[in-house]
């Protein structure tokens, strides 16, 4: 902007000044016609402004226009991406894109914990059908509780002495193949899973045995018992499992539970409801950790874009008065600056309300520009118009109005070019350009000559 505005100042006046194309008379491009109708019927202009202004109105206290909250509507609808998590959430019954909780505490033994308190929660969000299913460090290694629960439960049918042998394997799956008998089930069908159990039993004990041993863990009555700790997996085949999901950190350690939704995220009422569900189940099991994601990243991203570009757009509002106040003066002449920006503004809204479109972080980038071009449209005619001898508006508009329109036609083609885009959000940055850059210029072409005819009036 400040290398286009040097070149205007600096190289404009030397090319004119030479005259190279002679005088050539420039076409009007409808803005006398209009302005000098308003100009002859000011108050029927006004209140055509007023009645468009007041449906506008009318619809955004119907439903204001409000952010976008589905991100898939900001891409294309036939993105390959789209359709292969739609896809994905047809066949499967889940969300291709999950959630993670990441969890915190101060040693490996503490976080393990916590991931095993929101076990019982998390079951049951995949009970109500919020989410498809998840993978936790606890479903790696039972808790110590759970581990001397099965402990006591092997106990009777479990000898010591002769488990690891084979006349002590044959006869714990004899016991197993006679409790599948007495619940009513063909134990002969579950002849190879019971056996091949039973043989991985026997290697685990054998192998628990041998690290308690080597590490003189004694509890109670001198047996070993089978209480292993997150550690104890590492030189196993479940080692890098675990630790893909559990490690120490220098602070103490981090954990990570992947949660598979149940539906796809991209709405925001759906993804709220399921993020708050984790969140409260964090906050119940009394567990340090956060929820997040790539759709929790992107929407909380969407939202920090849209509230800076208004807090933006709110600062931009303000200098620019602050600027035409120091050339202008004058709080009416500011306004009559204001007024083509401020209801092109207006009817924009309008439009997005009457017609369901929603702000996103693409097209609010929108509102700065349409007050620009509002307020350059104004500053046009008003200054002409101070300036000139008589202040005749009619003559104002026949020397500035063809720039006017052929500025904001300008902006239409080259943004409005973006409409044409297969990205949605792209496109909606293109329609509303065109609509509010041409607004503002409708809003120029009528509201001034109106308002700055029934001064000469006076």
């Amino acid at each position: 902007m400040v290398a286009c505005g040097a070149g205007a100042l600096l190289l404009l006046p030397a090319l004119l000044s030479s005259r190279p194309f002679g005088q050539v008379r420039t076409r009007d491009l409808g803005a006398i016609p209009l302005a000098g109708w308003a100009r002859r019927r000011p108050r029927l202009a006004l209140a055509a402004i007023g009645a468009a202004s007041a449906l506008a109105v009318g619809a955004i206290t119907l439903d204001p226009p409000r952010l976008e909250d589905d991100l898939s509507r900001m891409h294309s609808a036939s993105s390959p991406a789209l359709l292969a998590q739609r896809e994905i959430a047809r066949h499967f019954g889940r969300a291709a894109e999950p959630l993670l909780l990441v969890l915190t505490g101060d040693s490996e033994d503490t976080v393990f914990e916590a991931c095993h308190r929101l076990e019982p929660a998390l079951r049951q969000l995949r009970a109500a059908g919020q989410v498809a299913g998840h993978f936790s460090p606890a479903h790696l290694l039972p808790s110590l509780h759970e581990q001397e629960a099965t402990a006591a439960w092997l106990a009777p049918v479990l000898d010591r002495e002769t488990f690891p042998s084979r006349s002590g394997r044959t006869a714990l799956a004899a016991t197993l193949m006679a409790a599948l008998e007495a619940n009513g089930l063909d134990a002969t069908r579950y002849t190879g899973y019971v056996t091949s159990w039973v043989d991985e039993l026997a290697r685990a004990t054998l192998w628990v045995e041998a690290m308690k041993r080597s590490e003189d863990h004694l509890i109670h009555d001198g047996a070993h018992e089978p209480s292993l700790e997150v550690r104890d997996l590492d030189p196993t085949p479940l080692g890098p499992a675990m630790r893909s999901l559990l490690r120490a950190t220098a602070s103490g350690a981090t954990a990570m539970i992947v949660v598979i939704p149940a539906r796809p995220l991209w709405e925001g009422s759906t993804r709220e409801r399921l993020v708050g569900a984790l969140e409260a189940a964090l906050h119940a099991a009394n567990a340090r950790g956060d929820v997040t994601g790539m759709h929790v990243i992107a929407s909380e991203a969407a939202a920090l874009v849209a509230h800076d570009l208004l807090d933006v757009s709110a600062a931009t509002v303000a200098i620019v008065v602050a600027i035409l106040f120091v050339h202008f003066r004058r709080p009416g002449q500011v306004a009559v600056v204001l007024l083509p920006a401020a209801l092109a503004t207006l009817w924009t809204a309008g439009l997005l309300a009457a017609t369901g479109v929603r702000l996103n972080m693409m097209n609010l980038g929108v509102l700065p520009l349409v007050l620009a071009i509002g307020v350059d449209d104004g500053i046009h005619l008003v200054d002409h118009w101070l300036d000139r001898t008589g202040r005749d508006i009619r003559a104002v508009v026949a020397h500035a109005g063809t720039a006017v329109v052929l500025t904001s036609a300008t902006t239409m083609v080259s943004f409005g070019s973006l409409a044409c885009s297969e990205l949605a959000g792209l496109a909606s940055v293109g329609w509303l350009v065109l609509f509010g850059v041409g607004a503002a210029l409708v809003a120029t072409l009528l509201a001034l000559p109106a308002l700055l005819g029934l001064a000469e009036d006076r």
